[in-house]
């Protein structure tokens, strides 16, 4: 009778045994999908790499809005001087102004026949946007003994910066180059220099 008691108890111990391994397989399981998703995350980092750099557009837009004949790649007034008489052979500059809105160099200019005519410069390539006849003033009807080119150069000798404005004037009985001119620290100015003599007659603050 005793022999028979022990065989249940040992059939008893070994299922329990292989129940315990059963659970402890699963627990680990399901700690291991449990813990799966936290590494998936980092995968999502990449794209973040891809975005632009604003730094770069914000500079190429504040570049765009800039405009005027000092601006790069623009032509200054000695360079809108040297188009227009290179456009007219034989021709005298009495004349320039910029024109901001059209971007171009407007030149007024004494020909080789004694007629006046108004080109308009492109500021960027010097190219000729278009010429008309126009009335000269009387000063402007005879070639001065300086020319605009000299009388550009010796104005931003005496007050460096950038000419957006020349013209042959009649002040006290002389007749004078007259020049606006915007300085390098942005304030504007008036020259007189005498159209004989190319001396500075007078250096004005607007």
């Amino acid at each position: 009778m005793a022999t028979r008691s022990r065989i249940p108890a040992a059939l008893l111990a070994a299922g329990a045994i292989i129940f315990a391994t059963a659970c402890s397989t699963d627990a680990d399981s399901n700690a291991q999908d449990s813990s799966a998703p936290t590494t998936a995350p980092t995968a999502e980092v990449g794209p973040t790499t891809s975005e632009p750099d604003s730094s770069t557009s914000t500079s190429q837009d504040a570049d765009a809005t800039q405009t005027g004949p000092s601006d790069t790649g623009e032509l200054l007034a000695v360079d809108a001087i040297t188009a227009a008489e290179d456009l007219e052979p034989g021709g005298t500059v009495v004349s320039v102004d910029y024109e901001r809105d059209q971007l171009a160099w407007e030149v007024e200019i004494l020909t080789e026949s004694g007629e006046g005519i108004e080109l308009l410069v492109d500021a960027q390539t010097g190219e000729e946007l278009g010429r008309m006849p126009t009335n000269l003033d009387e000063e402007q009807m005879a070639a001065p003994s300086v020319s605009a080119q000299d009388a550009a150069n010796t104005a931003l000798e005496a007050k460096p910066g950038t000419i957006t404005s020349l013209e042959l004037e009649r002040e006290a009985g002389i007749i004078i180059w007259q020049l606006d001119i915007t300085a390098d620290d942005g304030s504007e100015w008036e020259l007189d220099i005498d159209s004989e003599t190319g001396e500075v007659l007078s250096t004005e603050q607007d």
